[in-house]
């Protein structure tokens, strides 16, 4: 999958390793249209669940704030490292893999601990 990103991203592809139909190396102006859609969907999406984790009661203090603005500093690395396989070398697919898990690792514990609190600790206040 990395090595097809990478691939994919500079064109260079070689049929017998991967068999994908041929593609061509993307525009300055159509990477300029693919980020700043992804980054405005990404900022909305973040924005939204950054401000009910914020009123979470579950983690504080550091965490918190580490939770809310990473997703951001990810999404940049994200993209300008897509930018750097695309004009510099394939190896900045690395960085773009870390840099995506982050930001999806994020998600994941804000979305959990968002549905938690939601379902359990509401349950709880009831009960007592």
């Amino acid at each position: 999958m990395i090595i097809a990103t990478s691939i994919n991203a500079q064109n260079n592809i070689d049929n017998e390793v991967i068999d994908i139909p041929e593609t061509y190396p993307k525009t300055i102006s159509e990477m300029l249209i693919t980020t700043h859609n992804h980054l405005i969907g990404f900022a909305l999406i973040f924005f939204a669940i950054g401000l009910i984790f914020y009123f979470n009661s579950i983690i504080t203090g550091f965490w918190k704030i580490f939770l809310m603005i990473e997703p951001l500093v990810s999404t940049i690395v994200t993209f300008a490292s897509i930018w750097g396989m695309r004009y510099i070398a394939q190896e900045f697919v690395y960085l773009a893999a870390v840099s995506s898990a982050l930001i999806y690792l994020s998600f994941f514990i804000m979305s959990v601990i968002i549905f938690y609190e939601l379902i359990f600790k509401k349950n709880k206040s009831k009960n007592e």
